[in-house]
């Protein structure tokens, strides 16, 4: 072993239901790097949307301005969940 555990997977990889390159479960640290890429793009795609619809004129746009509006709080939020954590794990 080389500073792992061996958690039972032959691969030493963590538990979870993502997936590498080759199919192989990604461990921790590449999960959470895929998990904060992800937010990122979101956010950065949800801004645009932003972007886009707010120049538009028309119901549909306004629609798609506001949905695009909560999908950047959602991303937001979890791309703040991925660096500072639960609340409720830290001591004061």
């Amino acid at each position: 072993m080389t500073g792992q555990e061996f958690n039972g997977n032959p691969s030493g990889a963590a538990g979870g239901s993502r997936t590498g390159h080759h199919g192989q479960p990604m461990d921790h640290h590449r999960r959470s790097d895929y998990d904060r890429t992800a937010a990122k793009t979101g956010m950065a795609l949800a801004m645009g949307a932003l972007l886009v619809t707010g120049m538009m004129d028309g119901r549909t746009a306004g629609k798609l301005h506001i949905v695009s509006g909560i999908a950047l709080v959602g991303f937001s939020f979890w791309h703040h969940h991925l660096y500072h954590g639960s609340p409720r794990g830290r001591k004061a």
